[in-house]
């Protein structure tokens, strides 16, 4: 085969696999999108659960990759472990600083765009968690707090000011890994191995 030949067959398998992965990030963003419009619940008791959702831009781009992201398991983990939760769709900085210091909320799951340190709510500004030190001076610390947002450049983390424990780690993090946790979350067939596969703890 000529070489022109083979770059034409690996240009297609890789066009091929574009398709694919397009087509299954689809069906997962409409299914996590229907998923969560139907399931909000309310935090109406105590040692409620709070999923949150942040976007940086009001674009369809940006809430593309957050409804993909498997909430749909970890909403299925949380009814099947009998905790109540509410889900907070593309909550402000007001917001989202009022159901962090909610002494309430007892577990955050935090979806969206940003950085060790902080949280992106538009374009131009981060939020940093430090900002938070003060308030957990006195605040209980959460039981549980899971940044699945990317967690580059270093720094403070959310976990390490409010939480007695959590998950946060120190790269970029990329839609398929917190599908593969929330799947690990919700034990469903094969998710160790499926979460050691996609590196979802990494």
């Amino acid at each position: 085969m000529s070489i022109a030949g083979i770059v034409l067959v690996i240009g297609l398998y890789l066009l091929f696999i574009f398709f694919v992965l397009l087509i299954l990030d689809t069906i997962n963003f409409l299914w996590g999108w229907k998923y969560i419009k139907s399931n909000s619940e309310s935090l109406k008791q105590e040692g409620c659960t709070a999923i949150i959702l942040v976007e940086k831009r009001r674009f369809f781009i940006d809430r593309f990759p957050i409804y993909s992201s498997g909430i749909p398991w970890l909403i299925m983990y949380l009814k099947n472990n009998g905790k109540p939760f509410k889900v907070y769709k593309w909550v402000d900085k007001d917001t989202f600083k009022r159901i962090i210091c909610d002494e309430k909320v007892k577990e955050a799951y935090i979806f969206g765009h940003g950085v060790r340190h902080g949280i992106k709510f538009n374009m131009k500004e981060i939020f940093y968690y430090c900002n938070f030190e003060e308030e957990f001076k006195t605040l209980p610390k959460k039981d549980y707090i899971a940044q699945l947002h990317c967690n580059r450049l270093g720094g403070k983390s959310l976990v390490e000011i409010a939480a007695k424990d959590g998950f946060v780690t120190n790269s970029y993090r990329w839609v398929y890994q917190n599908w593969a946790y929330c799947y690990e979350k919700y034990g469903g067939f094969g998710c160790k191995i499926v979460s050691f596969i996609l590196r979802a703890n990494k």
